[in-house]
């Protein structure tokens, strides 16, 4: 398949890459250039774990073609301060305690900044209405609505005598408002293989049958796995009565459902959507 040749500007500077076709943002970003800063979580553009700046507006990363950025300006986590100072957005996170775990913040301090760029004095409702799109599982949202206030504030140039002292903030602050943590899937070792899951785009129907011969043919993909691969011990699982199937089986029952799974080497199907084409 013939690849896209893009110039786009990155946190600042001009860059050019060549893209296939269907490459997702989100793995562009983490995969190829190697910016982890920017999380995948639901990858339905649900979460907002993955946003980032497109000339300046708040996009999901995970249903945004690489393509898409060409001729445009894009700005991860990695692109807000620098090696001597934090971006007021992220100093106020810090300064307020808006995170907890950090994975969801660099797409929560983003997405703040987006809003405070075009409305640079807003209510709390304005703050609500920015944020709505990006969940935060550990923190509460008080302390958010804080940051985001006090982001403000440091944008308008209220007096810094006012921030609160760096030995009671929490030490690890400076690292996840700079979205530097390394998770679980930032990990990466020679020769490893990537999972990607087909979700229902349903809320209740019937499986017919799953046609997973061209998704098995598609260039890197190792495996593709249904009920049907799954012996009977291992199809149900459950916190405390294993009566939830781990890939649907006659039906999917919501929105969601998890109906097939792949296994793909790096830069093979598993990264891409397109081997969801493949699966009927």
């Amino acid at each position: 398949m013939n690849e896209i040749e893009i110039q786009f500007e990155l946190n600042g500077r001009a860059r050019s890459a060549s893209v296939a076709p269907e490459l997702l943002l989100v793995d562009f970003l983490r995969r190829d250039l190697e910016l982890k800063g920017t999380k995948t979580s639901c990858e339905v553009e649900v979460c907002g774990s993955c946003t980032v700046l497109l000339d300046g507006r708040p996009v999901s990363a995970c249903t945004t073609l690489s393509h898409e950025i060409d001729g445009r300006s894009l700005t991860t986590i990695e692109g807000l301060g620098d090696d001597n100072a934090l971006d007021p957005v992220q100093e106020a996170f810090w300064e307020e305690g808006g995170f907890e775990c950090g994975f969801c913040t660099p797409g929560m301090i983003l997405a703040a900044r987006a809003l405070l760029d075009e409305n640079p004095d807003p209510s709390e409702e304005d703050i609500k209405t920015a944020l709505d799109g990006n969940i935060c599982r550990c923190t509460g949202y008080r302390s958010i609505i804080q940051s985001v206030n006090r982001a403000a504030e440091l944008r308008r140039g209220q007096d810094a005598s006012t921030a609160r002292p760096l030995d009671e903030r929490r030490i690890d602050g400076v690292a996840k408002v700079r979205g530097e943590p390394v998770y679980t899937a930032d990990l990466t070792h020679p020769g490893m293989l990537y999972g990607r899951v087909l979700r229902s785009p349903h809320a209740h129907a019937r499986i017919l049958g799953i046609d997973t011969s061209a998704a098995e043919s598609h260039p890197g993909v190792v495996a593709v796995l249904t009920t049907a691969d799954l012996g009977d011990v291992e199809q149900f699982h459950g916190p405390l009565v294993k009566d939830t199937p781990v890939l649907a089986m006659d039906k999917v029952r919501y929105e969601g459902d998890a109906v097939a799974a792949v296994g793909a080497t790096a830069g093979g199907g598993a990264t891409t959507p397109h081997w969801r084409k493949n699966l009927v």
